[in-house]
């Protein structure tokens, strides 16, 4: 279901992130979000590539949960 709101399948921080390190604004699709986790991989995203390959999504995920990490300690530590 790639056009499914990613917030629906993918915790909010996690999403938050996402949006966060894009400057997006409102709600993102499944499909962009992944798109958006195998740039952080080194997925270059030019106008005639397709999707991101596994390698390159699996590298942007590890990237995403340090920043997810260092997202949630700052957040624990404002309260």
């Amino acid at each position: 279901m790639p056009e499914a709101l990613a917030e629906q399948h993918i915790d909010h921080l996690t999403v938050e992130v996402i949006r966060i390190r894009y400057k997006l604004r409102g709600e993102i699709t499944v499909k962009e979000f992944w798109r958006r986790v195998g740039k952080l991989g080194g997925f270059l995203a030019r106008k005639s590539d397709g999707d991101p390959g596994w390698q390159k999504i699996w590298k942007g995920w590890i990237r995403l949960q340090d920043m997810r990490d260092g997202m949630e300690m700052a957040l624990r530590k404002t309260t």
